[in-house]
């Protein structure tokens, strides 16, 4: 998720944007399966697989 974007020059901070209700989860357990697998070389085609 994407903080909007304010004007007049003030910055949008997010300690840590949550994913809301009914989101695609689907990018979050590629994410946790990478760092599950961190002794094997994780290709982009290995995690687009996923």
């Amino acid at each position: 998720m994407i903080p909007p974007h304010r004007d007049g020059g003030q910055a949008e901070y997010v300690t840590a944007p949550v994913a809301g209700e009914g989101e695609d989860q689907r990018l979050a357990f590629v994410l946790a399966w990478a760092r599950g697998h961190l002794d094997h070389s994780l290709t982009v085609d290995t995690l687009a697989e996923l």
